[in-house]
């Protein structure tokens, strides 16, 4: 990922080139199912993809060559925007650690804060990057979904059982 990295900022407006915004305008596009849009571009999607086939057009690659998320930020909106992916990444760490700091009284709470962690923001990516919202929506949402239906079943169960 680091020599990625490196080629990726290097080769910039040189061997490949994005619009401003295109990789994170991109990551909403991964959120739309195949089966409501049939021909979804999926070789330009992620800043991996559309880096590996802008470099070598004709060379099969589907998991592309992942930057990490500040060359994302940098490529995207200059000096800028690694400021801006800066700012993003630590203020959503610290609604993580305001939020789920509770360990003790809430054990959900440092699983869901590891996975957010680890999963959206990942330790390879760097922070907030491109694709953090599909990973956020595969992996995250549904534990919380899973934890409403339990939870709200639980509550349900409770109140309809006979008081002593």
């Amino acid at each position: 990922v680091y020599d990625t990295t490196l080629l990726y900022v290097d080769t910039h407006n040189d061997l490949h080139f994005t619009e401003t915004g295109e990789d994170f305008a991109n990551s909403f596009t991964l959120l739309v199912p195949r089966a409501l849009w049939e021909n979804k571009p999926d070789s330009m999607l992620t800043a991996g993809n559309r880096f590996s086939r802008q470099i070598f057009p004709g060379k099969d690659n589907p998991g592309g060559w992942p930057p990490y998320g500040f060359a994302q930020w940098y490529v995207n909106f200059g000096w800028l925007g690694v400021f801006m992916g800066g700012v993003l990444t630590g203020w959503v760490l610290s609604l993580l650690q305001q939020k789920y700091s509770n360990f003790r009284d809430e054990p959900f709470a440092f699983f869901t804060m590891q996975l957010l962690v680890l999963v959206v923001m990942g330790p390879w990516p760097g922070g907030i990057h491109n694709v953090s919202i599909m990973n956020f929506v595969l992996y995250i949402l549904p534990i919380f979904i899973f934890k409403w239906l339990t939870t709200r079943s639980l509550y349900d169960i409770s109140e309809q059982s006979p008081k002593n």
